[in-house]
Order: C-alpha cells, then structure tokens, then sequence
C-alpha cells in the first residue's frame, strides 16, 4: 500500500468528490470541516480554509503529486463569487467534471452563510482550461430537483445524446426522499434538463432512501445499466439502519431489477461504487455499516473494499484481474429478450426524452459487442480506476494489483393504483406537466435542521 499525502495549503475536509480527467489528473473538490459527529453542530473543531480545487497528478508508478489546480497556491484563484459546496452529487467524463447542488455554510467556506443554505445550479470545472462555472441560469426548469442533490447520486452516461447526458437519482431533502420512478436527465451538448418514468422492481419499497453508492456500465449496445446498492431510509435523527439490498436500472428500457443474492453480506450506506474497467467487478469502498456509533471500530472488509460481480450478482472474496468482462445479468438479458417492446418504457415523458434515447448515439461511442464492455469513467493510462472514494480525507491510498491502481480514502460516518403487485408504477401523465417538477434530490447526508424545508 502506497500513501501520497496532501499538502499542508489543503487540510483534509469531509464529503468531498473527486473527478478524473482520464489522463493522468484526478481533482478534489468540495468538503466541510468537522464540526461535530454524525454533522450535528457540537463545536467547529477548525475554521473552512480558503477555497481550492485540489489535483492529484499521477506518475504512472501508482504514485502522484498533489498541488492545488485552482485557489490560493495555484497559478489560477478559485473565481470570485463561488462558495465550495458540500455533500453534493458529482460525475465526469473526459473533459470536466460536474457537480450539483449540495450544501454551503461558514462550515465549507469562510464566508459562507450562518446557517445551511442550498447551493444552486450545476457546478462544471473544464480540465483543459481549469475554469469553474455554474448553470444556474437559463433553461433550469428542474432547480427544484437539482438544487437539492445530495444524498442521491449523479451518473455519467455517455451512449446518448451528442456528447452524453448525466443521470440524477434518489436521495432527499430534510425528511422528503425524491422517489426513484423519476429519473432527472441533462443533456449536456443542449443544456436541457428532462427526466423520465421508470418502471419494474423500484428501489421506492418499503420507502425510498438515501445515502446508497451507484455506478454506471456500458451494456451490449448502446444498453447501459446503473447499479445502486445500500443506503438507508431519511430519518432526522440518522437511526434507521443501513440496508444491504442491490438493485440495477436499465437503459433504454427505463426498468428496475432487484438482484437476489443467496446472502446478506454488506449492509452499508455513504459509501461508494466503482466499476473495474474491463471486467464485470464493482468495488464498494467505505461507508458505515450497522455499528455507525463506533466510529473508531474496524470496518469488516479488507481496506474498507467490497466487490461485487456485476454479471453473476454475487460479491466475490478476492479482486480478479483477469475477471470476466461485463455482460448483463441474466434478469436484465432475459427481459429484452422476452419482447422487442420491452426495449424502451412504453410512455415517454416528452419527445425530446424519447429522440435522445432513440436517436443517433453519441458520436463519440462506438457500439461495443457483445462480451466487452466500458465503464463511465474515463480509463486510467495503462491501470484502472477501480474506485474513487468521496472524502479526501487525510492521504490517499493506492492499492496495487496486476492491473488495477484503487483510489481510497475511508469515508467519515460520515391515473393508476399505487401499482399492479408486481413492483410496476403506473403514475398519470399529467404528473409530469412542466409546471410540476418531480421530488427533490440530495452523497451524504447530515441532520441539518435549521435548514428550512
């Protein structure tokens, strides 16, 4: 195990996100001081450091220097008007990263506001030209969803659309979970925000919930599929237990599917997922378990990392270099299969939705056949990012395996029936007039109570 640490200009902060730029960078952004366990305000332990947007410049040997690519110590100043948000929702392809919404207050920045107040807006940060600007206004019709994201989770999806689009799902405002038969889209080359019905084995029962880990990964085609597991349901007082459950939202068809694997294994919230480049793995990487209370206890998998095989739906002893690439699980496979209708949901929630899904793919995907596969993050020169832990706390940890460089920091604890018995919503499509925006979203979540509903 190889530790690079942080220069001493960019003290350690929570809740964090990191972007890789699929060269040889990966950012740091965001974060709050402690100021308290579980978030409830006891005592500020420090004051939040100036802004910065932290780079960690990778020598391909599994080591890397780390300076700040924007703020104090950096040729460029962290820009005039921008507060560093926390516990918001973030994802990247190979030419920026995005991030929205979370949380800002004297506790991310030094002049940030008294009390939790909601970041607006979608925050992007160019890698080439190391420039951060927010969306905020505009074409924003879903504020009301994307000002809320934390909790939830942002996914990268670039098989649709002209350059991609990015997925919002889950999470929840102060005591209002946003239910997961809504899916948020943007698509990135138009700057439009949309979102779509799901259907099938919703992850909404017994309720929704928050604080899950999701990644996505190219299927045959341009299929693509979101695997969500873990998470907890919203309580105030944080004491609804984590929950070991995994489900997978497939695209186009827009459908859920919970895997049933013969074992309950990994009960955990506010961790994170990660697909394996080239093969059907997906690591787990810190979070809590049930005894979130002890928070000096030992975590009960190796280096704080769980893998899952994607393909068979079964978590796994050991990481596998030479795993198998990724192929859909059977379940996924067996309902395309059974109809060509089930290829895409049968209501579409607007055109504009439906000419993404259906329309010519991105130009810059190439149509993988069967028995390859890619993942949504940009690939590592001649390694891959097999997880990316949000939280930047302390140093950073690089695992080495025969082809696997793991990125680790371990997390602080920190006009229808209702449905048709088979886990199917059917929900009236006047539900989804633009003058009505779906739930509110929010990766990790805090008792914020000051926060006003």
């Amino acid at each position: 195990m190889i530790t690079t640490d942080r220069p001493s200009s960019s003290p350690s902060l929570l809740s964090q996100s990191l972007w890789f730029d699929g060269g040889n960078t990966i950012y740091c952004f965001g974060g709050d001081v402690f100021h308290g366990q579980d978030g409830r305000v006891v005592q500020n332990t420090s004051p939040a450091p100036p802004e910065f947007i932290l780079g960690l410049t990778l020598d391909g040997k599994g080591r890397g220097s780390w300076s700040q690519s924007l703020g104090p110590t950096a040729p460029k100043p962290f820009p005039i008007g921008f507060y560093r948000p926390s516990s918001g929702a973030s994802a990247a392809d190979h030419s920026s990263g995005y991030y929205i919404a979370g949380f800002l207050s004297k506790f991310t920045s030094p002049s940030g506001p008294d009390t939790w107040t909601q970041s607006p807006g979608l925050l992007k940060f160019r890698f080439d030209e190391l420039e951060l600007t927010n969306s905020s206004d505009g074409d924003f019709p879903l504020s009301h969803v994307a000002n809320h994201a934390g909790s939830g989770a942002m996914i990268n999806i670039p098989s649709y659309g002209t350059d991609g689009i990015l997925a919002l799902l889950g999470g929840g405002k102060y005591q209002q979970p946003m239910a997961f038969r809504n899916i948020t889209l943007y698509d990135k080359s138009k700057g439009k925000w949309y979102y779509q019905l799901t259907s099938g084995d919703l992850p909404d029962f017994p309720e929704p919930r928050v604080q899950f880990c999701a990644v996505g990964i190219q299927g045959r085609g341009d299929n693509f599929e979101i695997f969500m597991h873990g998470g907890r349901s919203i309580a105030k007082n944080d004491s609804a237990p984590p929950r070991d459950e995994l489900f997978i939202l497939s695209l186009p068809a827009f459908r859920w599917f919970r895997a049933n694997y013969s074992t309950s294994s990994f009960p955990r919230s506010s961790h994170t997922c990660h697909a394996a480049k080239n093969t059907n793995q997906m690591l787990m990487i810190g979070g809590e378990g049930h005894n979130e209370s002890d928070m000096t206890s030992a975590d009960p998998t190796n280096h704080g990392i769980a893998i899952f095989d994607m393909t068979k739906l079964a978590f796994k002893d050991s990481y596998q270099a030479n795993a198998p690439v990724y192929e859909p699980p059977e379940m996924v496979q067996s309902y395309y299969s059974a109809d060509s209708n089930n290829r895409y949901p049968s209501l579409w929630t607007s055109p504009e939705v439906k000419e993404l899904f259906k329309g010519p793919s991105s130009s810059s995907i190439t149509t993988a056949p069967a028995g390859s596969s890619r993942t949504t993050q940009p690939a590592l020169t001649n390694a891959t990012i097999a997880g990316l832990a949000l939280g930047c706390i302390g140093v950073f940890l690089l695992i080495l395996t025969a082809t696997v460089c793991t990125f680790y920091t371990k997390r602080k604890k920190s006009p229808c029936d209702d449905n048709d018995g088979k886990g199917n919503i059917c929900v009236d499509v006047q539900e989804l007039a633009t003058d009505q925006a779906p739930q509110e979203i929010m990766t990790e979540w805090k008792d914020r109570a000051e926060l006003s509903a």
